[in-house]
């Protein structure tokens, strides 16, 4: 019998032993990884839908998924050469590019939307940011509920007589109601600033409110709910020598903090999102978190995506670098098999090549070990800038931004073809002159895939049927 025991152990080493090997299955701690240029296109979408407006500008900065599988957008309409905000509009956009529903309203001075929760069955609450008080250039953050139909209910203006107030973001509670993040900045020091979160409940009422002061000043960007009901809020704090961090805090239910901490990187640093992994063995969830890093060379911004375990502590980090784009982080999106998909806006540093820079969304899917398996670009007319990244209907991912359409001056080139298609002996052929640039921007939603079964080659399989080592 021990024999036998001894030949069935010595047959599964080689196997054991080639999963080990499998470059795949090693974790480095620290890795800067520069991602292939795009390919726009390569990957189309489920569908894309656009809202735009007649000489005026539409910008999109939040929206919510509905049940039956269309997007609820959040945005405001500017008026195009002073950019004065006109309205803020709730529009829903369907597969086919049509707005189901739109609903309208004044805006006010500023007014930027940046967040949306909610549904068709529930209501919407939606947060915004404009300038208020006696003269006009106080920061003020506006909550606004909203029906399932989109119909305006009521809304709370948070404030304060010393501090600049800007909502960042609203993340659904336990139980019920909503937490919203806040940044307070005091008006005449700008160094002295915080996070605020704030709970409230269902009806709209404020259960609890707390103050994060760290002593050198910070922000906070991202707040993400774990499956123990505590939470994980994401950001950046100040450091004694001036320099800028990414922070973390770990805080209960009621908002205590459980643990902080802060991770110098680079030149300067911050962290913008943060969401856990499937529950490791010991209960205890891994964190994935995603920000950006300025580096020492002074080249253009990097994303960075850290995962820690459950007490803070790193345990693997990527930066994801080009010269031509600084790539800032736009969310995150975790899948039960411990993958994750980071969403990034890619913005071009070649300001005198419009067509080279191709501002775009880029969405990069990571193995559980830290590894780049999808890379998938993402662009409509000249420009794209995305404002928020979420889970649809059937595991859909979407992104909600505003892209710039392709109203320019052309090229010598493509001014020299078009001339070519005319006879210009006529005098009513000859050459309109250029119009001048246009900004034309407008609203846009797209539908990436869900992602394919994973099949992860780093997993021991047994008679069992399979345990990840």
């Amino acid at each position: 019998m021990t024999g036998l025991f001894v030949a069935m152990l010595l047959a599964a080493v080689p196997a054991a032993r080639a999963q080990e090997e499998n470059p795949l299955c090693q974790t480095p701690q620290e890795t800067i990884v520069t991602p292939h240029a795009a390919q726009f296109g390569a990957v189309p979408p489920v569908w894309d839908a656009t809202y735009k407006r007649l000489d005026q500008l539409v910008q999109f900065g939040a929206g919510a998924p509905l049940t039956t599988g269309t997007v609820m957008a959040w945005g405001r309409v500017l008026k195009p050469g002073t950019y004065e905000a006109v309205e803020t509009t709730l529009v829903e956009l369907g597969r086919r590019g049509r707005a189901l529903t739109l609903k309208t309203f004044k805006a006010k001075a500023g007014e930027t939307p940046v967040d949306l929760i909610g549904d068709e069955k529930a209501g919407f609450v939606a947060a915004s940011n404009y300038w208020g008080g006696k003269d006009g250039k106080r920061g003020l953050a506006r909550l606004s509920w909203y029906d399932g139909k989109a119909d305006y209910k009521s809304e709370r203006i948070l404030q304060d007589a010393t501090f600049d107030y800007t909502l960042q973001r609203l993340v659904p509670a336990d139980g019920g109601g909503f937490m919203a993040v806040v940044n307070a900045v005091n008006h005449a020091n700008d160094a002295d600033r915080y996070g605020i979160i704030m709970r409230f409940n269902s009806d709209g009422a404020m259960a609890w409110r707390r103050a994060y002061r760290t002593g050198n000043g910070n922000d906070i960007r991202g707040l993400a709910r774990l499956p123990d009901g505590q939470y994980m809020a994401a950001g950046m704090s100040r450091m004694e020598n001036g320099f800028e961090a990414g922070w973390a805090m770990k805080l209960g239910a009621d908002g205590t903090i459980v643990w902080q901490r802060s991770y110098p990187r680079g030149a300067a640093s911050s962290l913008s999102f943060a969401a856990a992994l499937p529950t490791a063995e010991n209960g205890t969830p891994d964190i994935v978190l995603l920000g950006d890093s300025r580096p020492l060379d002074d080249e253009p911004g990097a994303a960075w995506i850290m995962k820690i375990d459950g007490a803070g502590e790193p345990l693997w980090q990527r930066y994801i670098r080009r010269n031509d784009f600084t790539l800032m982080p736009l969310g995150i999106l975790t899948e039960p098999d411990g993958r994750f998909t980071v969403a990034l806006n890619a913005e071009g540093v070649d300001e005198k090549d419009e067509q080279q820079r191709r501002d775009h969304v880029r969405l990069f899917t990571v193995s559980p070990r830290g590894v780049l398996i999808e890379d998938e670009a993402y662009i409509d007319g000249i420009e794209a800038e995305g404002a928020a990244f979420f889970r649809g209907a059937e595991g859909i991912r979407v992104v909600i931004g505003t892209i710039q359409s392709d109203a320019r001056v052309p090229t010598p080139t493509e001014q020299l073809a078009e001339a070519l298609k005319r006879d210009d002996s006529d005098p009513k052929n000859a050459a309109p002159p250029p119009k001048a640039e246009e900004i034309l921007q407008q609203g846009w939603v797209f539908l990436a895939s869900g992602l394919d079964i994973y099949d992860d080659p780093c997993l021991i399989k047994n008679a069992g049927g399979g345990t990840p080592r």
